[in-house]
């Protein structure tokens, strides 16, 4: 495969996924993985290629010589550098017994190390859960009477749940940055990641400007500053577009981590995570909605708005 030694050396995700691939049709399928003895050695041939090397961003291929009995792992193998591509790609031959027919369907599955399920909790739980639900208790509560500890209910909420939003979004970069060393941050998953991270961020950072005099709060009047104006803009702008990224980008994680063959308990157990949430969040965002608009008095109308005061709770 079209794999330099850098990208098979350096990223742990890579290093953790050796197999011995066969080209078939425009692609590869997997064709032998490795036991542990023959992963030790092929480990030992790329590390003996330091870091910095001529090699480091030019086409890897080695060739295996190794014990076969039609498992589709290979044992005991040895490897040696095969660089005149395409004369080793996908050549095999049988000597001394053993068989080179591997099974049709041959999968590769990965452990699924710490980091990547703590990256994965701590987002399932931030963008999957606090931070989506949080937004909605700032637009759904504001009609609850309630004042626990003197302020509104909502903005308790709000804040509480925003807050542990936003610490859970940062352990969960913290333990993917550590486990990928802060390196290969190309793929979509990961450039709309860094984008919904800086954006969530950022909110409790905007949040603040809502105390300087020239933004204040709405008057009793419900009138508001031009400034205020544009403060409410920006900060339910920047959260609504933030969440929806979030949300999307936990869709796109799930089929990143598929495509990297890890263990398909961590995918499913993630996507139904997903999946009720999202749900969750649409039906009820959709229900309050609805609340929202016959519960919110008009200028014409002689509703009080304490005849709803439990809307959105």
């Amino acid at each position: 495969m079209d794999h330099t030694l850098h990208c098979l050396r350096d990223i742990p995700q890579c290093r953790d996924a050796f197999y011995l691939a066969q080209k078939q049709g425009d692609g590869y399928r997997v064709k032998f993985k490795l036991d542990d003895a023959s992963y030790g050695n092929v480990l030992a041939l790329m590390d003996q290629f330091p870091v910095g090397s001529d090699r480091d961003h030019q086409f890897f291929a080695v060739s295996a010589t190794g014990m076969h009995n039609g498992d589709g792992i290979l044992r005991n193998a040895t490897f040696k550098t095969c660089f005149e591509f395409p004369r080793c790609d996908s050549v095999c031959n049988v000597t001394g017994g053993g068989t080179c027919d591997t099974p049709p369907n041959l999968d590769y599955t990965l452990r699924v190390p710490f980091l990547l399920v703590a990256h994965v909790v701590c987002m399932c739980l931030s963008w999957g859960c606090m931070l989506p639900f949080g937004v909605l208790c700032a637009r759904h509560l504001r009609l609850s009477p309630y004042k626990p500890l003197g302020k509104p209910v909502w903005f308790q909420g709000h804040r509480l749940l925003q807050s542990i939003g936003l610490l859970l979004q940062l352990l969960g970069l913290v333990f993917i940055m550590v486990y990928k060393r802060a390196s290969h941050f190309k793929l979509p998953h990961e450039l709309v990641g860094i984008v919904v991270v800086l954006l969530g961020t950022l909110q409790p950072v905007n949040a603040c400007f809502r105390n300087l005099a020239c933004v204040g709060h709405p008057k009793p009047d419900g009138t508001k500053t031009v400034a205020r104006q544009i403060w409410e803009y920006v900060h339910k702008g920047f959260g609504i577009t933030a969440v929806l990224l979030g949300i999307l980008n936990l869709i796109f994680g799930l089929i990143h981590v598929r495509k990297l063959h890890f263990d398909n308990r961590l995918v499913i157990g993630a996507g139904m995570w997903v999946a009720f949430v999202t749900g969750t969040l649409v039906i009820a965002g959709i229900v309050l909605e609805i609340k929202r608009h016959v519960c919110t008095p008009k200028e014409d109308s002689t509703l009080d708005s304490s005849s709803c005061s439990s809307a959105g709770s």
